[in-house]
């Protein structure tokens, strides 16, 4: 039997009325839109510059790889230390790095030493997505609420 849309949004509805609800999933969103929009500014501008969708591919993708091994890492200093340390270094350097991947390749440095300012970059991207999921932990402590702030 077909459950109706409005029986399947019920518990979606009266989570969303809760305090605070819709501010943190508007900031979460928020400041994580810049990893896929960096991925394709990364790309287009890389492939501008180069003429070369194999190696600006290449640079997004050491992009991803190096925040996919950052994550644990950066997840485990936020439990032991606290997100502000790591949100200030990563929210300093981060950008600092973007701007030397894009003086490097403006300036015609080789495709090597654009996948090392890529890794950096990528291994110190802050960590949102962790301190969100963080936040979400700390903020419920029924499995409920928890499990359906994750899933949205």
């Amino acid at each position: 039997m077909k459950k109706s849309f409005a029986v399947l949004w019920a518990p979606y509805r009266v989570f969303l009325r809760l305090p605070d609800i819709p501010a943190m999933i508007a900031s979460a969103w928020l400041a994580r839109m810049p990893v896929g929009m960096n991925a394709l500014a990364i790309l287009l501008f890389e492939h501008e510059a180069m003429g070369n969708f194999k190696a600006a591919g290449s640079i997004v993708g050491i992009f991803f790889v190096a925040m996919a091994i950052a994550a644990p890492i950066l997840g485990r200093l936020v439990d032991r230390i606290g997100p502000r340390s790591p949100l200030i270094v990563t929210g300093i350097l981060h950008p600092l790095l973007l701007i030397a991947l894009y003086i490097a390749t403006t300036q015609g440095a080789h495709v090597t030493a654009l996948l090392v300012i890529a890794a950096a970059c990528g291994f110190l991207a802050p960590p949102v997505t962790i301190l969100t999921r963080t936040t979400w932990r700390h903020r419920f402590s029924d499995d409920h609420n928890r499990k359906m702030a994750y899933s949205i």
